[in-house]
């Protein structure tokens, strides 16, 4: 009968001394170490580069600024202007009084969206100008009860579906003042 090379070189690495072991796992802590320095490496020359662009591109500017006046709850701005993007805050479905809706998740939705297109709108932009949204729900399984509303405020026709803003969307805990759902979105001006 024939030994399967295969079963000879597991059983022969079975064997090999503990001094061989420590060995094979120092080895992957340098390789471990270099990966990872490696990746920040790259990171940072990425960071480099991006910035040398956005210095070279005359329509962007190092500066920040506030953009339009809506009234917000705590230490933050509704809506920022910084190198050619608009940062718009989480929104929540309050009322001009920060009173939380207590409609369901559709409900709040439809009144973040509503918000988020008004405050786009008071900065010179529009919904079609969202890069990005990240979606904070409170319970994941509303996901398609959101989403439905959502697909309505970004206007699209089903052979222009990777024309929609990127997006994330997680399922959080909780939620300043109960809300059901907390959009926040990144645009052009």
């Amino acid at each position: 009968m024939a030994t399967d090379p295969l079963q000879t070189e597991q059983q022969s690495l079975l064997k090999q001394s503990p001094d061989n072991i420590v060995i094979s796992r120092s080895a992957c802590k340098i390789i471990t170490c270099f990966v990872v320095l490696f990746v920040i490496a790259t990171t940072i020359c990425i960071g480099v580069l991006f910035s040398i662009v956005l210095e070279d591109d005359e329509s962007t500017s190092g500066e920040k600024r506030v953009v339009g006046s809506m009234p917000v709850v705590g230490p933050y701005s509704t809506i920022i202007e910084g190198n050619g993007l608009l940062f718009l805050s989480g929104q929540i479905a309050v009322d001009e009084n920060g009173t939380i809706s207590d409609g369901d998740v559709v409900e709040q939705t439809e009144i973040v969206l509503a918000s988020i297109k008004q405050i786009l709108e008071d900065a010179g932009s529009n919904m079609n100008k969202v890069l990005k949204c990240t979606v904070f729900l409170a319970n994941i399984s509303d996901f398609g009860d959101m989403n439905g509303v959502y697909m309505e405020y970004f206007n699209i026709s089903s052979d222009e579906l990777d024309s929609y803003p990127a997006r994330a969307a997680f399922a959080v805990r909780d939620l300043p003042l109960g809300a059901q759902v907390e959009i926040e979105a990144i645009a052009l001006p």
